[in-house]
């Protein structure tokens, strides 16, 4: 006898075996085919300052990072679900580069991450400061968003040191992560986890997509 109940859980499950790359009951892979729809972390130009361009670096069929020029906060496509999440920034130009995670809206693409009320961040720049930490061309920065306990904390790292100081706390909500970028800055932003420069520490994982789905 047809169960339609059945039937809807069949297919949530092969799907989300497909999503997170697990081997199904009879121990064979699920493998990506060429047309298979892609589920895949992006710097989002939708959700992105019209003065922000951002170029899609293609590494192999199905793996890329994202060059980020221009002027303006630029956000990712996808909200952070998991307790400890964890991607990078290369510097190809210093410049100011502001680093974090913001919510999902358009109210203030033309603002820096940090410095409005619905985003949170560090600025790094080609010269030290007050609350500014220095980079140079080929710095990784590692943006660490931790929310396994309250308050949700976002730290950083640069070339694998910690930054003692670099914490951001006070997000509400769901945010994604965010960049922002003046003064002649370039930057390749790392989502991918085979595409990372840097060993994740421990306990963070690269990003799981998210998305809302109706069932």
């Amino acid at each position: 006898m047809f169960c339609p109940f059945y039937f809807k859980f069949s297919l949530f499950d092969k799907f989300a075996r497909y999503i997170l790359k697990i081997e199904d009951t009879e121990g064979t892979e699920l493998r990506e085919s060429q047309n298979a729809p892609r589920f895949i972390v992006k710097m989002d130009p939708t959700l992105s300052s019209s003065r922000v361009r951002i170029i899609e670096q293609k590494i192999g069929q199905h793996r890329m990072t994202f060059n980020v020029t221009g002027y303006g906060k630029a956000l990712a496509n996808s909200q952070l679900i998991q307790d400890k999440a964890y991607f990078e920034v290369k510097v190809i130009k210093p410049g100011n580069i502001a680093i974090g995670v913001a919510k999902n809206n358009k109210d203030h693409l033309h603002e820096g991450v940090g410095q409005d009320s619905d985003s949170w961040g560090i600025l790094f720049s080609a010269a030290e400061g007050p609350s500014v930490y220095k980079v140079k061309a080929g710095t990784i920065i590692s943006c660490l968003f931790d929310q396994s306990d309250f308050p949700a904390v976002v730290s950083f790292m640069k070339d694998e040191v910690i930054l003692e100081g670099a914490r951001v706390t006070g997000m509400k909500g769901p945010v994604v992560p965010a960049v922002s970028i003046e003064s002649g800055a370039e930057i390749e932003v790392i989502f991918d986890s085979q595409l990372l420069e840097n060993t994740v520490p421990a306990g963070f994982s690269p990003i799981i997509f998210s998305q809302n789905f109706m069932f």
